[in-house]
């Protein structure tokens, strides 16, 4: 009950509250004494601490829940728990430990590839080793298949490697794996005889350049028409440019100067390094191989790698200091040719030259036209003559080499698929 005192102070109970704070009369008098009321009334204590504790179990559950799950929010912060950073740990792990599984399976498929290489005469399938192509066996796996994904194609490098009884079984098992991922197979630098098999599986071909290769046991600087070469590797040799063959094992000191080198020529040439098709300067890949290099005063100024199988070879990386010598490369070029012919070697790969050989007819094929166009337009993006001038010198045999897809793929859009791959994305298409 609720009394006046003398003092103009109310009693609630034990408490008092002054009479000027309390309403005039009815609901508000009522509210002011259950204010303090329920502290002293046994079941208003028990729904309190019901109620407080409620609230407190379902706070801490939903903490803990969201601190499990790696986050903490109390006090409005969002911040990592040690649970979240133990799972990002093994997370990591998980991750480091997946990658090795990769490359220890990536190194196992390329020495499985190399062991066939080494029954073959396709020196220029020794690019598989520098681990940006995929491989996919033939059942026996004494062949294989080198290919690449871009774009929605799925493209395949040279024609397989291994037996020719092995071809067909390749490429029918390639053109299934590319249709279980939604691709089109496309063959990149396809010879005649691969395109005259896919042609009989439905696929058409178009041609990219021709390729050029010295038959060394009938290479011979005699004639007039070897004169201007002549002339020009004696005149190096006379300014004092020594050639040398440097076998795999001696390249590992040498690795600065032809890194310098490498540099050098790509600073030159405004140019980045390309991949699949070509092979791009790693330690790991010139260690590789056999270098042929021209000194200047002791200190090298060009090199080559040579991809040897069988007896056939390869040559990729072609790269000089600018400025140095004209005949720098002339003479590198022919030493190495003398060189491997006085090694019993039969056939030395130059590589293609693009766009070559392509029709020039005026009634031509779109493709040869346009191929045509490129070749003689498009010197800023890649130094189609110049390449195709410098293979000229040394007589080789011109070789077709054509892009396989199928009937329905438009050819233009598989061959800057592959210009792609090989620029290292689009923007690498636009750049040497």
């Amino acid at each position: 009950m609720i009394e006046q005192q003398d003092d103009g102070l109310v009693a609630a109970g034990n408490e008092r509250v002054s009479s000027d704070m309390l309403p005039a009369r009815g609901y508000g008098r009522v509210r002011a004494w259950a204010a303090g009321y329920p502290l002293r009334s046994p079941f208003f204590r028990l729904l309190l601490i019901t109620l407080l504790l409620s609230a407190l179990h379902h706070s801490v559950a939903l903490e803990t829940a969201a601190y499990v799950a790696g986050l903490s929010f109390l006090g409005g912060v969002r911040y990592p728990t040690p649970f979240a950073r133990m799972r990002g740990a093994r997370a990591r792990r998980e991750k480091r430990a997946a990658s090795a599984q990769r490359t220890a399976n990536k190194q196992a498929e390329i020495a499985r590839a190399q062991a066939v290489l080494l029954r073959q005469n396709s020196a220029e399938a020794h690019l598989v080793a520098l681990g940006d192509k995929e491989v996919l066996f033939s059942e026996d796996g004494s062949a294989f298949i080198m290919y690449a994904r871009q774009g929605g194609k799925l493209i395949a490098l040279f024609d397989p490697v291994g037996p020719t009884e092995c071809r067909r079984e390749l490429v029918l098992a390639f053109r299934a794996l590319a249709f279980s991922l939604g691709c089109k197979p496309v063959f990149y630098q396809a010879s005649p005889e691969l395109l005259s098999l896919c042609q009989d599986l439905g696929m058409r071909g178009f041609k990219l350049g021709e390729l050029a290769e010295i038959r060394l046991d009938l290479f011979e600087m005699k004639g007039k028409e070897w004169a201007s070469l002549r002339r020009a590797t004696n005149r190096a040799e006379r300014d004092g440019l020594e050639f040398e063959i440097v076998e795999a094992s001696d390249v590992t000191p040498l690795l600065p100067d032809i890194a310098a080198v490498s540099n050098a020529w790509l600073a030159q040439n405004n140019a980045q390094e390309k991949r699949f098709s070509l092979g791009f300067f790693t330690e790991d890949y010139a260690c590789a191989h056999p270098l042929a290099v021209l000194r200047q005063d002791g200190r090298i100024i060009a090199f080559m790698n040579l991809l040897v199988s069988g007896e056939s070879v390869f040559v990729d990386l072609m790269r000089f200091v600018p400025g140095v010598h004209r005949g720098v490369m002339d003479l590198l070029m022919v030493r190495t040719i003398e060189f491997l012919k006085q090694r019993g070697y039969r056939r030395l790969n130059l590589g293609m030259a693009p766009l070559s050989g392509l029709s020039a007819h005026r009634n031509a094929p779109l493709w040869d036209r346009a191929g045509r166009l490129v070749f003689e337009k498009g010197n800023r993006f890649y130094n189609f003559k110049g390449l195709l001038a410098f293979k000229s010198k040394f007589d080789p045999q011109w070789k077709p080499r054509y892009l396989v897809v199928p009937k329905e793929a438009n050819p233009f859009v598989c061959a800057a698929a592959s210009a792609a791959l090989i620029g290292g994305g689009l923007k690498g298409v636009f750049r040497r």
